[in-house]
C-alpha cells in the first residue's frame, strides 16, 4: 500500500520502486495488473516515456483481457 500512498500524493518517483516490489514479491496478487499499470503511469508522469511504453506493452501482451490493458492502450495512444 506504500506505493498507492505515494501515487495518490503524486510522488511518482517514490512510488516506482514500491510498485516494482509488488510484481516481484506478490506475482499472484489480484492487484498485479493495477500495480503494473500504475508503474507505467509513474514513469509517464515523470516524463520517462521510454520506460512507460514497454510496461504498457507488456501489460497489454500478458493481460490482454484486463481493464488495465485497455487503459494502457489509451495511454500509448496519448504518447504517440
Amino acid at each position: 500500500w506504500l506505493a498507492e500512498c505515494y501515487y495518490a500524493k503524486k510522488e511518482y518517483a517514490r512510488a516506482i520502486p514500491e510498485f516494482e516490489k509488488v510484481e516481484k514479491t506478490y506475482p499472484q496478487s489480484d492487484k498485479l495488473t493495477e500495480s503494473i499499470f500504475k508503474l507505467g503511469r509513474c514513469y509517464q508522469e515523470t516524463g520517462n516515456v521510454a520506460r512507460a511504453r514497454p510496461i504498457f506493452n507488456r501489460l497489454i501482451k500478458d493481460y490482454p483481457d484486463s481493464f488495465e490493458a485497455r487503459q494502457a492502450q489509451d495511454r500509448l495512444k496519448e504518447m504517440e
